[in-house]
């Protein structure tokens, strides 16, 4: 693990170029959540001509077993980029999946289950062979949708996961070593450092896909993320930050802007939180001594 966060960085892209050479063909990243991994991996893959939707697929795996074996057939010839899977990887089927895809020789992916649009592909030499037995069956089956219960996944695989690389290892050891493994864990002074360098190519988008994203408010926010105040506050006590946290704060105070800092509209929640807190300790100790409640604390009491 290297301390640097531009160094991690340089480490983990270095081994998606090996991917993107086509000369890899399973890649682990490991480290905090929402500090850029997924993006980076992109970066790197789209440097290279790589076309999401084409040529590769960022695949969310918060799903069932199944259905990441679903998504591996329909991408068995693309970068498949696995992102945020830690459900999948304490799933015992599908770790099985996966582990079947990162295979050094075959790489023969099945499923054994039985399920009614299952199609026998077990006879078929290569995928050509089970693209020709579900048009088959489809055609015989007026036109359902199936999938066949064996495929032999020709693509690479890029995981990223929150979850560390020794726990990987304890849950099924052969998903590290079929891979490259690069961990990149940093402390919150690192993030912060690692958002502030990539902070002016950031792109911030609203629900219609158009840039909010301005040098200003970007400079508010993250001075204020950063401020002793904030990382200082007990409600961030156990907690890292990352690039979630920041877009979050950076949408509400673009949506509400009126000119506040993002510290006065803090302060403000603060006062209102303990406001109503006083409020409440007020009505109970008077429910406590008998006496009548408030008609707008009725409710309450």
């Amino acid at each position: 693990i290297v301390a640097d966060p531009s160094k991690s960085f340089e480490i983990m892209k270095k081994a998606v170029e090996v991917i993107a050479k086509r000369v890899g063909k399973a890649l682990l990243i490991t480290g905090n959540g929402g500090i850029g991994k997924t993006y980076a991996v992109q970066e790197v893959l789209e440097s290279y001509g790589y076309r999401e939707y084409e040529d590769y697929e960022v695949i969310k795996t918060k799903s069932t077993a199944f259905s990441l074996y679903q998504l591996m057939y329909e991408n068995r010839d693309k970068v498949c980029v696995f992102d945020d899977c830690d459900s999948i990887l304490r799933d015992v089927e599908g770790r099985s999946v996966l582990k079947s895809a990162l295979d050094s020789t075959s790489r023969v992916v099945s499923w054994n289950s039985q399920r009614n649009n299952i199609v026998n592909t077990r006879n078929c030499r290569n995928n050509d062979e089970v693209e020709e037995t579900l048009k088959k069956w489809s055609a015989e089956h007026n036109g359902q949708d199936c999938v066949p219960n064996r495929f032999f996944f020709q693509g690479s695989a890029i995981i990223i996961s929150n979850m560390r690389k020794e726990d990987i290892k304890n849950l099924e050891e052969a998903l590290v070593t079929r891979t490259q493994a690069v961990e990149i864990w940093l402390s919150n002074e690192e993030i912060l450092k690692r958002l502030e360098g990539i902070l002016p190519h950031f792109t911030i988008l609203d629900s219609g896909n158009r840039d909010i994203g301005t040098p200003e408010l970007k400079k508010r926010v993250f001075d204020w993320i950063s401020s002793k105040e904030f990382l200082e506050d007990p409600r961030m006590q156990g907690k890292s930050l990352n690039f979630r946290l920041f877009l979050n704060t950076y949408r509400a105070l673009y949506a509400t802007d009126d000119g506040k800092n993002p510290q006065e509209k803090y302060a403000g929640n603060k006062k209102g939180t303990a406001r109503r807190r006083t409020a409440a300790k007020s009505r109970n100790r008077k429910n406590r001594e008998g006496k009548p409640c408030s008609r707008k604390a009725k409710l309450s009491c």
